[in-house]
């Protein structure tokens, strides 16, 4: 990745010089076929500040991941490869370790999805509807994710509490969006949308998601799942 980097920084400063704010950080994911070239690329959870500039950061770095070229993979089949960047003050750089939660999606340069109906939920039970993109190369069944999360309703619950202990009328909807990897780890998770507006349960909550463990999608690569939960006091 590193050889690549001087067409990487071509990017920001473009970026950059229209929306000089754009720095944080954006996290990449490629496919690398058999013969080491990328079939497709992709980014999770930008952190990026800076809307304006924000999506034509992500097009043009997604247009020179798919120029890069890695040695042969030892699998026949290819895989996944991540890497997470850092943008800022003029400079850029490649992050060897990152956070997984990512606080909120930045919605620049992408129409966000309505809001769908879920039920009510006591003290934040995981009780909703989930959605997957199963466009990655991986699956998993709706139910089975529903099963894990519920597995995790007394974490959920603790987080919201942290928000009821200052707030009695505290409630609200928030949705995330979290990326299941191929070993079933949780590898990014975001905010897309709050009514609660309380970032201590927020945080508290996509903080607890990153310590999820799924399954293994079936099919390899990865799953993207949007995931609303309801919590009303009481």
């Amino acid at each position: 990745m590193q050889h690549y980097m001087p067409l990487v920084k071509k990017c920001y400063e473009a970026a950059n010089f229209r929306s000089p704010n754009l720095r944080g950080h954006l996290f990449a994911g490629m496919t690398v076929a058999a013969d080491g070239t990328v079939s497709n690329s992709w980014t999770l959870g930008p952190t990026v500040g800076g809307a304006d500039g924000y999506a034509e950061l992500e097009d043009c770095l997604g247009r020179t991941l798919c120029e890069v070229v890695f040695p042969k993979p030892k699998t026949n089949g290819g895989g996944v490869f991540y890497q997470s960047f850092y943008f800022g003050a003029g400079k850029i750089g490649m992050t060897s370790s990152r956070t997984c939660y990512g606080g909120h999606v930045s919605t620049s340069g992408r129409a966000s999805e309505p809001a769908r109906p879920v039920p009510k939920a006591d003290a934040g039970a995981a009780e909703a509807s989930a959605s997957t993109d199963r466009s990655r190369g991986g699956s998993l069944d709706k139910e089975v994710i529903r099963s894990v999360i519920r597995a995790h309703g007394t974490a959920v619950r603790t987080c919201y509490e942290k928000g009821l202990s200052r707030n009695l009328d505290l409630q609200g909807r928030i949705s995330y969006q979290f990326t299941i990897a191929a070993d079933g780890t949780v590898i990014t998770a975001m905010v897309q949308s709050s009514t609660m507006n309380d970032v201590t349960v927020e945080d508290c909550l996509g903080q607890e998601i990153c310590t999820w463990e799924f399954p293994r999608p079936i099919g390899g690569g990865i799953v993207i799942v949007s995931y609303p939960f309801n919590f009303t006091h009481g």
